[in-house]
């Protein structure tokens, strides 16, 4: 998988795992409290082009 993070909702994502995770979690220590944060995730396959899925729905966290 590849993790996305926005603090705007629906544009702006950063990519914040550069190569793709394997697990079915992620936690994004470089945050700001009282931020709120906008994550997508895709889905990347093993290929040498790693084709990319469409994303995810978009999630919202925010550390208080």
């Amino acid at each position: 998988y590849r993790v996305y993070r926005s603090t705007t909702p629906g544009q702006g994502y950063q990519l914040l795992t550069t190569t793709p995770i394997t697990t079915n979690y992620y936690v994004d220590k470089n945050v700001k409290a009282g931020t709120m944060y906008f994550y997508i995730v895709t889905a990347v396959d093993s290929s040498p082009r790693a084709n990319e899925s469409f994303r995810s729905e978009q999630a919202t966290a925010i550390l208080e």
